[in-house]
């Protein structure tokens, strides 16, 4: 259940006087958020709740009674997986210490239950390097909070594949508008000016056309204060997209209807005008933000995007993403200045089916009343969280995709037929980003991953590029799918490639050095990282710190490092001894001596991971052992990549 129906619960059972401090410890909330939800409650039910000095208590219980059966209940978590996800999201995401009782008390199941589970969480988190804390009753997760910010990633990312932030998804929050029927209207209306979005970009603009005519709906209940448009439309847009929003506008008018005009359209259509393919689209870039929306949001959406990746760990820095929410921030903030409410039942399902996400819409919502003193209601809480599944679902999409770029000359119907079937055949693997219709459309400045062309491409494009027939044939089909996978790869190759050249020097590869112990390796390798001023004068003796400690020999590597995060650089000296040093109780081939600033550890385990995994491999390990040249071992690593 929601905050408001847990307020009024407790309220309802208590019978008396009850302060707002007992409510927010309650609830776990601040008492300045205690306020705020009862004069939402108040505001909805004509005074349900009346304080006094001795706090709040309810008037009519049988009508708060009445209201607190009709809400509909949250779903609660039933087996282990659904609680430990409820238990990491208050520990990690909501940043609660909840006691032994209270959870046994809102999970359903008996302290002992829980014991019992959380001995196995504790078991689980031990495997991530995380430790589960219970002291004084309380629970705590600790930790290095790398670890922690890729565990809430995993945590978002499994709720995203259970139930993704498609049309159909978005629908059911939705009660006045069709989803279905505005993405028809919006496609006939490109097809018909030969204009067209990638698929991520139509459902951004689909999603913030559903929230423009849901706030415009019902203009009669609400006193609403146009506000003047600063931005000439006119000359952000071309002509003839222009045109394009004037129809969409009329034909979306005609079917809903509305209290909105042409120029209120025209802003929610911003972020089209950043996406839609044509040769004669004006772009809006990044930084346009101050002209477009004022210093103020520009100043703010960049303090949600530092704070929410700090805390998180999720990167909202998308500049088509940074220029539809900064719209968003701006108009939130006209509302709730001029006091226009926005109600939506169907919102709480939000926030009951993707609680993590709604967490990070919370934490937003917290900045945004830090920096301009307005609290938001949980409606336009759950816009924010629309926002922000969306863009985690397209991010989430462009990392396992690869973008492209098709170019055929315009046979009439043929290429909107070629563009239906690539969309639908390669649906799983591309992002169509660019559909061109002659060769000097195309830019060596565009950046995208392979290009699928009907007619002969010019050998010195450097882009994977493959020729296809404009009827996409069986053949052609797998020949595409065979290209993907090559690029796949070498993509896959030039990621490690380029992690491999920036933590690995050329001045710091030792190849068959007369090293005849752990020390001797210590102290030639430190002294020539602090001659590089790659590693302060402390850290040789953190170094040694750390190997009276425990050795840091594992089989036959060795990785010596500091046990400190404040290195002044991220480097990975490393030294190959086809005659075995002894170190500790092992005989070591390789050593890693590694100094890692605490931004690059998390490229670092990707690296460190490839390595430990392809070590035990003996066609691996014997090239490795003759790699005598800092070039040759860099061509090894991505050779197996």
């Amino acid at each position: 259940m929601n905050r408001e129906i847990q307020l009024l619960n407790f309220l309802v059972n208590q019978g008396t006087w009850v302060t707002n401090t007992t409510l927010a410890n309650h609830l776990d909330l601040s008492s300045r958020s205690i306020s705020t939800y009862i004069a939402e409650i108040n505001r909805k039910y004509d005074k349900l709740i009346i304080s006094s000095n001795k706090g709040y208590r309810i008037q009519q219980k049988e009508k708060a009674i009445d209201i607190i059966q009709a809400a509909p209940l949250m779903r609660m978590p039933g087996n282990y997986e659904e609680r430990k996800k409820y238990i990491l999201e208050k520990i990690l995401l909501s940043q609660q210490c909840p006691t032994i009782d209270s959870l046994s008390d809102r999970l359903c199941i008996s302290p002992l239950t829980l014991q019992n589970e959380l001995s196995r969480l504790r078991t689980e988190l031990s495997e991530l390097g995380l430790h589960l804390k219970i002291k004084n009753n309380k629970l705590s997760i600790i930790g290095l909070d790398r670890d922690k910010r890729r565990l809430i990633l995993d945590l978002i990312n499994n709720e995203l594949e259970n139930s993704s932030f498609s049309l159909e998804e978005i629908q059911e929050f939705f009660s006045n508008v069709d989803l279905k029927n505005i993405k028809k209207i919006v496609l006939n209306v490109l097809k018909e000016n030969e204009y067209f979005l990638d698929d991520y970009s139509l459902l951004n603009y689909i999603l913030h056309i559903a929230i423009f005519i849901e706030l415009n709906k019902d203009a009669n209940t609400e006193v609403k204060e146009h506000i003047a448009h600063k931005l000439n439309f006119r000359d952000i847009a071309s002509p003839h997209v222009y045109h394009i929003i004037e129809e969409i506008y009329s034909e979306l008018k005609n079917v809903y209807g509305g209290d909105y005009t042409l120029e209120d359209f025209c802003e929610v259509s911003l972020s089209m005008m950043t996406s839609a393919v044509s040769n004669h689209i004006t772009k809006l870039h990044i930084d346009q933000l101050d002209e477009l929306v004022g210093s103020e949001i520009e100043e703010l959406l960049y303090e949600i995007v530092r704070s929410v990746r700090s805390t998180y760990s999720i990167d909202l820095k998308e500049d088509s993403f940074m220029i539809r929410f900064a719209f968003h921030l701006k108009n939130v903030l006209e509302r709730v200045e001029h006091n226009i409410n926005i109600r939506n039942s169907q919102f709480r399902k939000i926030k009951n089916d993707f609680p993590l996400i709604y967490v990070i819409a919370v934490y937003i919502s917290n900045i945004i009343n830090k920096k301009t003193n307005h609290t938001l209601s949980e409606d336009e809480i759950a816009y924010i969280a629309l926002h922000i599944g969306v863009l985690m679902e397209e991010k989430k999409a462009y990392s396992e995709k690869l973008t492209c770029v098709v170019l055929a000359p315009d046979y009439y119907t043929v290429n909107r037929t070629l563009f239906r079937r690539i969309n639908s055949i390669f649906s799983e693997s591309l992002i169509i980003q660019n559909f061109l219709a002659s060769i000097d459309d195309l830019s060596e400045s565009d950046d995208y991953d392979l290009l699928l062309s009907t007619i002969e491409i010019n050998p010195k494009i450097k882009t994977p590029h493959i020729l296809i027939d404009p009827f996409l044939s069986e053949t052609s089909i797998n020949n595409v799918f065979q290209k993907i996978d090559e690029v796949k790869q070498l993509k896959i190759k030039r990621k490690m490639s380029d992690q491999f050249k920036y933590f690995f020097r050329s001045d710091l590869f030792f190849y068959d050095y007369p090293f005849k112990t752990n020390v001797d390796v210590i102290e030639t390798m430190c002294d020539l990282m602090m001659e590089k001023n790659y590693v302060d004068k402390n850290y040789k003796n953190e170094i040694y710190e750390h190997e009276e400690v425990a050795p840091s020999s594992y089989g036959n590597i060795a990785i010596p490092h500091p046990l400190s995060n404040d290195a002044i650089s991220s480097v990975i000296a490393i030294s190959i001894n086809p005659t075995p040093i002894q170190w500790g109780s092992n005989k070591v081939n390789i050593v890693f001596m590694l100094s890692l600033q605490e931004e690059n550890r998390e490229h670092f385990k990707d690296i460190f991971d490839f390595i430990t995994h392809f070590i035990s491999d003996k066609e691996f390990f014997s090239k490795i052992m003759n790699a005598k040249t800092y070039e040759e071992f860099i061509d090894i690593l991505v050779s197996f990549a």
